[in-house]
């Protein structure tokens, strides 16, 4: 949950300095400001992109694995109406206190 919870901060900051960076154009349409800080953070987001990606289905199929589920089933995250479920499941349910093909229970009581 603390994984997640950093992949977001670092989501939000980044989409903050994005929006930062637009101005408003003469026609009301948002631009890239004068000074290119918009192609910095145009930048950042193609490269973090990805790691982002990469980072939420590590942690959803490591979250599965404490659920002893199997790690397919991390492809729901790929759906936008079935990711905010499958994510609350996954923060909610609680994890399987039984030693499970993918190791020992992560907290065991």
């Amino acid at each position: 949950m603390l994984g997640a919870a950093g992949v977001l901060l670092i989501q939000a900051t980044l989409i903050a300095y994005f929006a930062s960076t637009l101005e408003a154009g003469p026609d009301n349409n948002y631009v890239g400001g004068g000074d290119g800080k918009w192609i910095l953070a145009s930048l950042a987001m193609i490269a973090f992109v990805p790691l982002m990606i990469w980072s939420a289905f590590a942690l959803a199929i490591k979250r599965l694995h404490d659920l002893d589920l199997p790690w397919q089933l991390a492809i729901l995250l790929v759906f936008p109406p079935i990711c905010y479920v499958t994510f609350v499941y996954l923060a909610m349910r609680p994890s399987k206190q039984v030693t499970n093909r993918h190791g020992p229970p992560p907290f065991p009581e």
